[in-house]
């Protein structure tokens, strides 16, 4: 147990099996779990007025039903992913996409598949009650995915959207939510924060969004910038991540 909380907070860096065990567990949902349900999907678009012929939309209402998607999504997303932080769904379904304690791009989509249709859900509710032109279905979908990946990257960038959008969580807000224990995580929002806050405030949960104050920091990974600004609690945080995991009978890759 104690060896796995160590690795977890002292490196951030995942072995070559590790990305291997990623890539092929990704290929293998995505032809049997995402595949399928794209083709099952079609109708439901198609029902509620999905159209592929010209003219195309304007630029205004391609913009509009992205961003309202981008609004819904988050709030759907929240209260699944909160949903899959308690006890049971995390033992049994949510632990799968925490066996990264430092993800790195493609663990964005490396889930349980149950967690995969759960919350992919929050993905496609908006474009299924609105009907988009198939132009805005892909563009959303496309940025949704470039979203998570950037979350998941354990990069800020310079050109990070979260440098120039005040809501927007970004890899930093993830990936410290990937390195706290499964019951004291917060940072559920997906794309923006607003969701975490709110319930911060209405709720007294944690609301754990971070913001290290490095504009430059794509270099190093977060975990050399939280050690070399003395940010992190580590043999504190250590020791009650040892004590909830005991507790909660999870196992080392919890």
């Amino acid at each position: 147990m104690a060896s796995i909380v160590e690795s977890c907070w002292l490196t951030k860096n995942n072995s070559a099996a590790a990305q291997e065990k990623c890539i092929t567990r990704l290929i293998l949902y995505h032809l049997c779990v995402n595949l399928p349900v794209m083709i099952a999907s079609y109708p439901v678009f198609r029902f509620m007025g999905m159209r592929s012929s010209l003219p195309l939309p304007s630029w205004k209402v391609i913009s509009t039903q992205i961003l309202f998607y981008f609004i819904l999504e988050d709030f759907v997303f929240y209260w699944g992913h909160r949903t899959l932080h308690t006890k049971w769904l995390y033992k049994h379904v949510h632990n799968v996409h925490h066996e990264y304690a430092t993800p790195f791009g493609l663990t964005s989509e490396y889930a349980h598949p149950a967690e995969i249709l759960f919350l992919g859900f929050a993905t496609i509710v908006g474009p299924a009650i609105t009907g988009p032109h198939l132009l805005t279905l892909w563009l959303w979908m496309v940025l949704r995915v470039l979203e998570t990946v950037e979350a998941h990257s354990g990069y800020h960038f310079p050109w990070s959207p979260s440098n120039f959008l005040p809501l927007y969580g970004g890899a930093d807000f993830h990936d410290y939510h990937h390195r706290l224990l499964y019951t004291k995580s917060g940072n559920y929002s997906s794309t923006f924060v607003y969701m975490d806050r709110l319930s911060d405030r209405l709720m007294k949960s944690p609301c754990l969004v971070i913001r290290l104050g490095i504009q430059y920091s794509w270099s190093p990974k977060f975990q050399d910038i939280r050690h070399r600004q003395g940010i992190q609690k580590t043999e504190g945080i250590k020791e009650q991540w040892r004590r909830e995991l005991r507790q909660a009978n999870i196992g080392e890759s919890g």
